[in-house]
């Protein structure tokens, strides 16, 4: 079963605009919810493929945070 990353993929979406404004509150608060829901799909992620989108956006948080921070 592939799992459906929309509801990750509008909330980093989110998260980049709010940086793009310079919104670090609005940003952090959106890579918060992006990191659960992260956690979340991990407990669902049944094969290889599904692991290694949801560690390519485990990446992205990391550096949008160190964006953020800076």
């Amino acid at each position: 079963m592939q799992i459906n990353f929309t509801e990750l993929k509008i909330t980093v979406q989110q998260a980049i605009d709010c940086l793009v404004q310079k919104d670090k509150e609005g940003t952090s608060a959106k890579l918060k919810e992006a990191g659960e829901i992260i956690n979340e799909l991990m407990d669902f992620a049944d094969n290889d493929d599904d692991l290694i989108e949801l560690s390519r956006y485990q990446v992205l948080l990391t550096q949008l945070e160190q964006k953020n921070a800076g």
